[in-house]
């Protein structure tokens, strides 16, 4: 099994930032892939049964079909092939005309047996009646509507783990605010402890995420913690 990727430690904010950045990316590019099938099943539409047995009929497709139009129970699993039986009308045997509409001609057998150019014959037959089969699906799908789907709201669901760092740099002259308070540490907050009122001032912090295994390890660091990052989305259009 390959190894799983990765997503690099980062902040939290910078975190929920690019799991939202890369899900409206997501989104918009799904869209457009969306937008360009439909697009070009419609111009497929346009095309002739000629020009989708061309382009858009597989080998693979060509035997099935020829396979249910003449069934044999044993290899080559089809009665049409070069050397096969054939008997003509007025009792053809195999049914060619009636199983796929193609009249057979006199270079199509000789000496009772299915020539190479016979059995290309019906093979070309065979795959324009599927050609033709699949065009009138693609046709009557386009009639009816194609059908879209359209983000209104969704979840994402990051499971990642959780450590706190001090942002304070030792020997390093921390920058000041407009407010003169030391950017390496958190302005004084109010704390009511019972009925006493005291300030105290802690160390500046910056939570860091990152993706988490799937058995939920995390590091070695006694303050890391595992969770779950949950967002709520709607689009507005």
């Amino acid at each position: 099994m390959p190894e799983e990727k990765k997503i690099s430690e980062l902040g939290l904010a910078e975190f929920v930032s690019t799991l939202i950045r890369e899900t409206f990316d997501a989104i918009l590019t799904a869209q457009e892939e969306q937008s360009a099938r439909v697009a070009q099943i419609i111009d497929i539409a346009d095309k002739s049964s000629a020009e989708i047995a061309e382009g858009f009929i597989t080998p693979e497709e060509i035997e099935a079909e020829m396979q249910k139009f003449f069934p044999l129970t044993e290899e080559p699993f089809c009665q049409i092939y070069p050397g096969a039986l054939y008997k003509p009308e007025p009792n053809e045997f195999p049914a060619i005309y009636t199983s796929c509409g193609y009249k057979m001609t006199k270079i199509d057998f000789e000496g009772g047996k299915i020539t190479e150019a016979g059995y290309k014959s019906v093979k070309q037959q065979v795959m324009l009646l599927l050609a033709t089969e699949k065009l009138r699906q693609i046709r009557e799908m386009v009639r009816n509507g194609l059908p879209r789907i359209q983000v209104e709201n969704g979840k994402i669901l990051a499971k990642v783990s959780f450590s706190v760092r001090e942002t304070e740099t030792e020997g390093v002259q921390p920058e000041t605010t407009n407010a003169g308070l030391s950017s390496t540490f958190l302005k004084k907050i109010d704390i009511l402890n019972g009925k006493t009122l005291r300030r105290i001032q802690l160390p500046a912090a910056r939570m860091m995420v990152k993706q988490a295994t799937e058995s939920g390890a995390i590091s070695t660091d006694n303050k890391s913690i595992y969770g779950e990052v949950e967002i709520h989305f709607r689009t507005v259009l």
